[in-house]
């Protein structure tokens, strides 16, 4: 059973250098433009973000196996595996996407990623895991403007493949 304070990583831009959602979207327009194309006006875009990333997750299929994963960061998903801590990926891509590539890559002890019901991004990934682990219980590794609404609430703030305006601001918040 896994000890200490858990080490939460996001996917987009930290566990990998792009985001997956946009990958699965070029992807999914490649393979089955019409199919794509007639998801806005069905009302999908109408609906909710995290709606979409699911019907574009499911139809690009995309294969997370040959996706370029940072090797400092698997280090550091190695490194608080071998000191018995939880590893969670944390993301906004869609659900299967998520659980594909923890399948893959067999570091995580737990996934949470958008679903239908929530865009797993900035508040709402802070406020689930501030749900999951509390104001201070987890250490999070991010790369974005979005990962600003986590970072506050973690123990430890570990900033990945940052832009200089994103680095400026997380160092202030320190």
């Amino acid at each position: 059973m896994p000890t200490g304070i858990p080490l939460v990583v996001d996917l987009d831009g930290t566990l990998h250098p792009q985001d997956v959602s946009w990958m699965e979207f070029r992807r999914a327009l490649g393979r089955s433009p019409f199919a794509v194309l007639s998801m806005a006006p069905m009302g999908v875009l109408s609906r909710t973000r995290q709606h979409l990333k699911q019907r574009v997750s499911a139809c690009a299929n995309l294969d997370v196996r040959s996706l370029c994963y940072d090797a400092r960061v698997l280090d550091l998903i190695e490194a608080a595996r071998n000191e018995g801590r939880m590893t969670v990926l944390a993301t906004g891509a869609a659900q299967s996407t998520a659980d594909r590539v923890a399948q893959h890559l067999g570091s995580f002890s737990l996934v949470l990623a958008s679903t239908t019901a929530v865009n797993l991004v900035a508040r709402n990934k802070a406020q689930a895991l501030v749900d999951r682990f509390g104001s201070g219980g987890f250490d999070y590794a991010g790369n974005s403007r979005a990962d600003l609404e986590v970072w506050p609430h973690c123990r430890r703030a570990i900033v990945v493949n940052a832009s200089p305006a994103v680095l400026a601001s997380a160092r202030t918040m320190a």
